[in-house]
């Protein structure tokens, strides 16, 4: 991964830059930076994972700066709808709402054509309710790999946080689609700079001990 590609995600965080040039500089090296090296992560992995870690720890306006520099590089609206429709399922309605406000709101500064194209796909509508439809991903089926879904889910349920229990289902989920266990701690150094120490933490150590229980089976 090219970090100096990393670094244009700070881009629009030209304020910060003005009033806090030390810490800015500080920042912008460590999260779009150092915690890059050796990652597994592709550019668009990367982007992602972020974009779902600021949704899932609640911060609407560093989301809005990275999602303008996001639609410049790998990302297309379709993707950040997507995200936004998984991100409900994992965090609710009640947290995400502010989101889709800031994605429209950035949409229309970037000139993107608002509603998107529905990108809906049922997959069996037999004995199905909506609620279960919801939750198994018949809304936001298309443009995301079930890689990518998967890496997502991961960061949302880390950065969310109190979703210890839920990671294990979702760490062998993650591996049933080939994230392994190093692809996933690339995810927790990317999204680190955000959720901070003791989440990240916590889910390092879900992921170690998921690894013992497994290799004791």
């Amino acid at each position: 991964l090219n970090t100096i590609f990393m670094k244009e995600l700070f881009a629009y965080f030209t304020a910060f830059k003005k009033r806090d040039p030390e810490f800015h500089e500080k920042f912008e090296n460590f999260a779009f930076e150092e915690v890059f090296e050796n990652s597994l992560l592709s550019k668009k992995e990367s982007i992602l994972v972020i974009l779902a870690s600021l949704i899932g720890c609640q911060s609407p306006k560093a989301f809005k700066k990275i999602l303008k520099a996001s639609l410049d590089m790998d990302i297309t609206p379709v993707e950040v709808k997507q995200l936004l429709y998984q991100s409900v399922v994992y965090v609710g309605f009640g947290k995400a709402h502010n989101f889709f406000g800031v994605v429209s709101k950035v949409f229309d500064m970037k000139d993107i054509e608002y509603p998107l194209e529905s990108q809906y796909v049922a997959k069996d509508e037999v004995n199905k309710n909506h609620f279960e439809s919801f939750c198994f991903d018949d809304i936001y089926d298309g443009g995301l790999s079930e890689c990518e879904k998967q890496l997502i889910a991961f960061s949302l349920l880390v950065s969310h946080g109190g979703c210890e229990n839920q990671l294990e289902s979702n760490i062998e989920s993650n591996l049933a689609v080939g994230n392994d266990g190093e692809k996933l701690i690339s995810v927790l150094r990317a999204i680190l700079p955000y959720i901070g120490v003791p989440r990240a933490s916590n889910a390092l150590e879900k992921c170690a001990s998921f690894r013992q229980l497994k290799q004791t089976n």
